[in-house]
C-alpha cells in the first residue's frame, strides 16, 4: 500500500501571508504608474513560485522503499538499506529542519535530507514508525524517536534556541546600518546626533 504525504496546507498559507502584501503593494503601484508592472510580475512570480515549490514537495511511503519527491528531483531509498535516520536541526546548507536518512549505498556519506517543517507532524510520525517497522535495522537518535511519538515541542525549542542569537545579531546589524545611515546622509546642519 502507498501512502503520499504531501505539504500541509499552512505552509502555502504562511508564504501567501508573506508574499501578498508585497503582491499587492506592487499591484497598487503599477495602477498608478507603469514602471511598476515589472515589481508586479516578479512579486507574482515568486508567489507562484513558492507555491509550486510547496505544490511538489511529497514524501511517499512505497512497501519497499521510502521516496522523496520535490519540484525538480525524486529520491528514493530501499529500507532494507537503511542504516542510520535521525533529525538536523541548524542553519546549515542543507536547511534548518532535516531528516537525514543514511543508507549502505548511496546515502551512506551524504544522506537523503529531507525538509520535515512543511509537513504535518501526525504524517511525520505515521512515517517514521513506517520506517521502524520496515527497516529494523535502522538506528533512530533522540530527536527522530520523539518525533515518531508524535512530540514535535521538543524539536521546535531547540530550533528556537539555536535561531534567537543569529536573529538577534540581524536585528543589531540592521539597528547599525540604520544608525550609520542616518548620520551620513543628514546634513551636519541639522543631524542632532552630531
Amino acid at each position: 500500500m502507498t501512502q503520499h504525504i504531501r505539504a500541509r496546507w499552512k505552509s502555502f498559507a504562511i508564504f501567501t501571508i508573506l508574499c501578498g502584501p508585497i503582491v499587492i503593494l506592487w499591484g497598487l503601484v503599477a495602477l498608478t504608474n507603469p514602471a511598476g508592472w515589472p515589481g508586479l510580475c516578479i512579486s507574482v512570480g515568486l508567489l507562484v513560485g513558492f507555491w509550486l515549490w510547496f505544490w511538489g514537495l511529497e514524501i511517499i511511503i512505497e512497501d519497499d522503499r521510502i521516496i522523496y519527491r520535490t519540484l525538480f528531483c525524486r529520491k528514493e531509498v530501499a529500507y532494507a538499506a537503511i542504516t542510520k535516520v535521525q533529525i538536523s536541526i541548524g542553519a546549515n546548507q542543507k536547511g534548518y529542519y532535516r531528516l537525514h536518512i543514511y543508507d549502505r549505498g548511496r546515502f551512506a556519506q551524504e544522506p537523503l535530507a529531507i525538509n520535515i517543517k512543511p509537513f504535518e507532524p501526525r504524517d511525520l510520525s505515521a512515517a517514521l514508525n513506517t520506517l521502524a517497522a520496515r527497516a529494523p535495522a535502522a538506528e533512530f537518535d533522540g530527536k527522530s524517536l520523539q518525533l515518531k511519538d508524535g512530540k514535535i515541542g521538543p524539536i521546535i525549542r531547540e530550533g528556537v534556541s539555536k535561531l534567537w542569537p543569529v536573529l538577534l545579531f540581524i536585528l543589531l546589524a540592521v539597528c547599525i546600518a540604520v544608525f550609520l545611515r542616518l548620520v551620513v546622509t543628514y546634513p551636519s546642519s541639522s543631524c542632532p546626533l552630531r
